[in-house]
């Protein structure tokens, strides 16, 4: 009588085993949601770059579906924890290596292709969000870059005839004695040996340059540096994005 009823035990658990392929699908599945970061960390180890490569990708779900099918059993067997009380647990009659032999080749193609959809939606959806929050950033950076430009220029417009603010600090206020242009923040110092060459033409340059600088459609804010060269100091204004460098003064 004993005997009989573990026998029909026996059967009744092996009813379960169609249902082993689905239970390996949606393990394997899982495993790729929640492990995303490890599984990517994996196929860097291998000097893998974005994007993935197919490859490199398929020899790490390969992993994952060994791995998962060696947990099956184990659960199946009696030998991983609680796995007498899994209502998922059944007979197992093959090794991993077996197993995958039991799997067609569509079922595995099929596997792979799901397990790689997973990863691949995730990093684009990443990503996506990623780029969203940079052109946000580029485009209050640009705002703010042109309000600023604006400033300088409505400063410069705005102010007296001969009332020139530092381009350098932005702050002080330029100023002339005799053939010496320059600012009390110690940043501009400029040696003028022409007449002609005052505030008042200092002003109408940077005005000039600025305008057209802005009128090219560059959205960056160039900057005001001075370069001393051939025993002489001069103003010059550059931007690294559209890769103006000019003399000013």
């Amino acid at each position: 009588m004993a005997f009989t009823e573990k026998i029909n035990a026996r059967s009744s658990i092996k009813s379960w085993h169609p249902h082993w392929k689905h239970k390996l699908r949606e393990n394997c599945l899982q495993r790729v949601k929640t492990n995303r970061s490890q599984i990517l960390w994996k196929i860097r180890l291998g000097g893998e770059a974005f994007p993935v490569s197919r490859e490199k990708a398929s020899l790490a779900f390969s992993d994952i579906l060994v791995d998962e099918i060696d947990r099956l059993r184990q659960r199946t067997n009696g030998e991983a924890p609680h796995a007498q009380s899994d209502p998922d647990a059944m007979i197992w009659e093959y090794e991993p290596s077996e197993a995958l032999s039991q799997l067609k080749n569509d079922d595995y193609e099929e596997l792979m292709i799901a397990m790689q959809n997973i990863l691949y939606d995730d990093l684009r959806t990443e990503n996506e969000k990623r780029d969203s929050v940079l052109l946000e950033e580029f485009e209050k950076s640009c705002e703010q870059e042109d309000r600023a430009l604006s400033m300088m220029l409505e400063q410069l417009q705005n102010s007296e005839e001969d009332e020139v603010i530092c381009p350098i600090c932005k702050a002080g206020k330029l100023q002339q004695n005799q053939h010496l242009i320059f600012c009390s923040c110690g940043h501009l110092r400029l040696d003028v040996q022409h007449e002609k060459v005052n505030l008042h033409f200092l002003r109408k340059r940077l005005e000039e340059l600025l305008q057209q600088h802005h009128d090219s459609g560059c959205q960056s804010q160039p900057v005001f540096c001075t370069d001393h060269r051939f025993s002489m100091t001069a103003l010059y204004i550059q931007c690294s994005s559209c890769e103006t460098f000019e003399l000013v003064l």
